[in-house]
Parts: structure tokens; C-alpha cells; sequence
């Protein structure tokens, strides 16, 4: 459930921003307030996940304030095309919501704000854990991450190459279920048979990549989020 503040100095705004975020059943409006001080004073002690404001209700000092307090909170601003256009800031600013409000509109920025913070807790999750442990050979076995090169989906179990071994670790678990648990940020599926370590690429083509000896091939369907996370690092 994403906590919301909103923000704007006409209450019958407010009615219908509220009326149409709350329809969407995954945001919970913890305030409305028409005063850029009392939001100031309310971010200083209750935590918010987004702030929806109005642009010709705040300015740059209230949103430094609001986002030194909540340093993760989005802000979002709403307004016409021209106030958008005319007072657009530039920092701190996650998204603009243009008037007049939509169903539409307002479902893409929560889908938005859903999938930003889905990211950044994953990423938050797997940046403390360097391990996984997979069940191979009636063992529970530590794989450190540094060491996965690929691993390869056959009909009934997955292969692990891991550097510095000859011989693959071989687990029951279905290609998808062990890509659920490795870093979305270190690791990407390629084919519907392949999962590879981005920084053990050592060369890549538009059909296949190649780790050491081993040419591992792209799949059609994962190529364009294979060649977007290589633009992500390069």
C-alpha cells in the first residue's frame, strides 16, 4: 500500500485526486492539507511513500524540506500543460500529473510508483546477500554469486556453471523459481533455457553471448531487455 500526502490549495481538487487514487486500491491518502507549511510539519514526523502536490501550491524549498525528512518519498506534481511547462522543477521531482485527473492517468502513475519501489527494495534485498543456497544431490549447497557464470534449464532440472568448477551443480529447481532469487541488477535470463551473470559476458552478438569457451544463445523474446541492461552498464 503506497502512503500518500497530498497537497493543493482548492479542497474540491483534493476530493477528486482522492476519489480517483483511492479507486485504484493500492494507495492510502494518510493527510490533505491546502498548506505548504503544515505539510512541511507533517512530513517532519509520519513517514510517506509519495507526495502529490499541486505545482502553484509548493515551491523548491517546501519539496528540500519534505524530501530531507522523507529522503525516499516520491514527489509528484500536478498541474496544467502550461504551469508544467512554465515551473517545471528539476530536482527531486519523480513524475508530473497532468490536469485534467483520469482513471487512466492516475493507474500509470501508481503502476509506476509500484514498480520504482518494487525495484529499489529488491535491489536494497540483494545488495546485502553475495549467496544463494541451492538444493543439489540431497544437499543444501552455498553458491556464492561472484562464482555463477550461467546456468542452462533442461526438461526436469537446472544446470550452474560456476568458475573454477569442471562440472556443473545440478539442482531440481525450475529455470524461473532460481531466477526469482538472484539480483535482478546481476543477472538476466536470455533464452528460455539461459540465465547469465552480466559482468562474466565476455563478448556479445545480436544471436549469442559468449562466457569463456561457451557460446550461449539469445532468445528473441529476451533480447531487447538483454541489450537494454548492457546500455544500463556501458
Amino acid at each position: 500500500m503506497i502512503r500518500c500526502l497530498l497537497i493543493d490549495s482548492v479542497t474540491p481538487s483534493l476530493n477528486v485526486l482522492q476519489n480517483f487514487l483511492e479507486s485504484t486500491k493500492s494507495v492510502s491518502i494518510e493527510k490533505k492539507l491546502t498548506d505548504k507549511k503544515a505539510a512541511e510539519i507533517y512530513c517532519a514526523t509520519e513517514p510517506v511513500d509519495m507526495v502529490i502536490c499541486n505545482i502553484d501550491t509548493i515551491d523548491e524549498a517546501t519539496i528540500n524540506t519534505i524530501t530531507s525528512h522523507n529522503e525516499d518519498c516520491l514527489i509528484v506534481c500536478a498541474g496544467d500543460w502550461d504551469a508544467i511547462e512554465t515551473k517545471g522543477f528539476e530536482e527531486h521531482i519523480f513524475s508530473y500529473l497532468y490536469k485534467p485527473f483520469s482513471y487512466e492517468r492516475i493507474m500509470a502513475l501508481v503502476t509506476r510508483v509500484n514498480t520504482y519501489k518494487g525495484r529499489a527494495k529488491l535491489a536494497n534485498n540483494t545488495a546485502k546477500r553475495s549467496f544463494v543456497f541451492i538444493k543439489s544431490e540431497y544437499k543444501t549447497i552455498r553458491v556464492d554469486l561472484e562464482s555463477i557464470l550461467y546456468c542452462e534449464g533442461l526438461k526436469d532440472y537446472t544446470q550452474i556453471y560456476l568458475k573454477g568448477r569442471s562440472k556443473p551443480l545440478v539442482t531440481l529447481q525450475n529455470l524461473k523459481s532460481l531466477l526469482e532469487k538472484l539480483p535482478a541488477n546481476e543477472f538476466v535470463r536470455v533464452h528460455r533455457s539461459f540465465i547469465v551473470s552480466i559482468d562474466k559476458m565476455d563478448a556479445i552478438s545480436r544471436n549469442e553471448i559468449t562466457i569463456g569457451t561457451s557460446e550461449i544463445p539469445i532468445g528473441d523474446a529476451y533480447r531487447e531487455k538483454l541489450f537494454e541492461m548492457i546500455g544500463e552498464n556501458s
